[in-house]
């Protein structure tokens, strides 16, 4: 999501985290969709930071939401953060589109990112002549051609 936060996502509440406070916690159903207004956080992969974000309209607990599974990942403020809090993040992106496709396109960067990670780790294996290329095959494979969970019908009450 842009800096130029939309009014709908500016009209949430919000909610202050005290450095090191827990925003979201992996494996347990987020509490809200969060959108950060100001301050920074980490995000981890079991105890592995996996990446940092301080870009005012990036949102934390989407995927839980979008794939309605606990949270994937811990996400704690580095420093004091506020966040916009949407209590319903199933519904509020029911309701606007435009804000669900900025969280479509931040996941697809997500995406492509670890695509490219994978496909240079992958690389540079077959360079070194590593043995681990049937694993790095199979990761390659599951993320290019892993099926969605549901595909939602739209204007049928799903």
């Amino acid at each position: 999501m842009s800096d130029n936060v939309p009014d709908e996502i500016l009209d949430q509440p919000t909610v202050i985290f005290a450095s090191g406070e827990l925003i979201i916690t992996e494996g347990r159903k987020p509490s809200a969709l969060y959108f950060l207004d100001t301050g920074s956080v980490e995000i981890f992969k079991r105890e592995l930071r996996v990446a940092r974000e301080s870009k005012r309209g990036a949102s934390f607990g989407e995927m839980a939401i979008l794939l309605d599974l606990p949270a994937t990942a811990t996400v704690k403020a580095s420093v004091e953060c506020r966040c916009f809090a949407v209590a319903d993040g199933s519904s509020f992106l029911q309701s606007y589109p435009h804000i669900l496709y900025a969280i479509t396109v931040q996941l697809a960067e997500r995406l492509e990112a670890i695509t490219r990670y994978v496909a240079d780790a992958k690389a540079q294996f077959h360079l070194e002549g590593g043995t681990h290329f049937e694993m790095v095959d199979s990761v390659v494979e599951t993320l290019m051609v892993k099926s969605p969970r549901r595909i939602p019908r739209v204007g049928r009450g799903h």
